[in-house]
């Protein structure tokens, strides 16, 4: 079966990604795979490449965010929250198309050439790389260590450039050098990127898991944006409403007031002029209702606590 996919690419130079590694909050962090060429073509390609640009633009927006918590312009983050919706989108659509594609390839998809991506490791991680057995002759893991899985390919670049300064296999006798070189990393940085050379099917299933990831955080920032939304107008609606009774009570009338001192028929009620006595009429069936509210409240709250005294006056001692 033909496969719409690229061979592995030739030597690339080392690209100019920094050694060490903020773990938050930078893009970097979030988007902890890169892709370095050989990626898939057709509709597996465009979804990965969808992804990760959806991923960079969320971790844009979340430093966005964090500005404009510090007082900085809300405009640009706003665009950039409707960028996010826009790629999350686009990247949903693709993971449709896709699915269809893992699933007229079936088990050809594992026999696709292998794909590079640049992945950041962490502390623990290059930890365990280092123990005996975990990295063969030629640098694939034989096992899963972490987030990494069995049979993935260290490369050279990134991160072991001074072992090799190109994204390509390692030559055989430079694997105790890379090992130095991981150890001196692990033990410098958090976190760092190493060029992997992985099967595509896994690089297709990681991609899938980040898209659903972030269904679950875009869901949760939306709900958070509505709560805070919610909360800004019920507080505006105070300061409008104490602004209102405030200005009443300027010409006499007291919306609060007991219901003795409600307001007279239109015609003959002289504190407000007739052109605010819908205003006036509004405020006060409003503070009827707080009243009315905090009543019921009280009341159960007493029903509450008289049931709780009972209760404990029931019980044997």
């Amino acid at each position: 079966m033909a496969l719409a996919w690229e061979a592995l690419p030739p030597p690339l130079p080392a690209p100019t990604l920094p050694l060490r590694l903020p773990v938050q909050p930078s893009a970097a962090a979030e988007v902890p795979w890169r892709s370095l060429g050989g990626a898939p073509r057709g509709a597996l390609g465009r979804f990965v490449a969808a992804v990760g640009a959806l991923l960079e633009t969320e971790a844009v927006f979340a430093d966005l965010a964090l500005a404009v918590g510090a007082g900085q312009c809300a405009s640009e983050l706003r665009e950039v929250r409707a960028e996010v919706r826009r790629r999350g989108s686009e990247a949903i659509k693709l993971q449709e198309a896709a699915l269809r594609r893992v699933e007229e390839l079936g088990r050809g998809l594992l026999e696709a050439p292998p794909v590079n991506f640049a992945i950041v490791v962490d502390t623990a991680t290059l930890v365990q790389l280092c123990h005996p057995g975990v990295l063969g002759i030629n640098l694939e893991l034989q096992h899963n260590v972490g987030s990494l899985r069995g049979g993935w390919r260290l490369l050279g670049g990134m991160s072991l450039a001074s072992v090799a300064p190109h994204v390509a296999p390692l030559p055989l006798g430079a694997r105790a050098h890379a090992l130095q070189v991981l150890q001196t990393i692990a033990q410098e940085v958090e976190s760092s990127w190493f060029a992997f050379c992985i099967p595509p099917l896994d690089a297709v299933s990681h991609h899938m898991f980040h898209l659903d990831a972030w269904r679950n955080r875009w869901a949760l920032v939306l709900r958070e944006e509505r709560e805070v939304e919610r909360w800004q107008a019920k507080e505006m609606l105070e300061v409008s409403t104490q602004s209102e009774k405030a200005r009443f009570l300027a010409k006499g009338f007291d919306p609060a007031a007991p219901r003795g001192a409600s307001l007279k028929p239109a015609h003959l009620e002289h504190r407000i002029h007739w052109s605010e006595y819908r205003d006036a009429e509004r405020l006060r069936r409003a503070a009827q209702r707080r009243t009315a509210r905090a009543d019921r409240a009280s009341t159960c709250r007493a029903a509450s606590t008289g049931a709780l005294s009972a209760g404990a006056a029931g019980r044997p001692r």
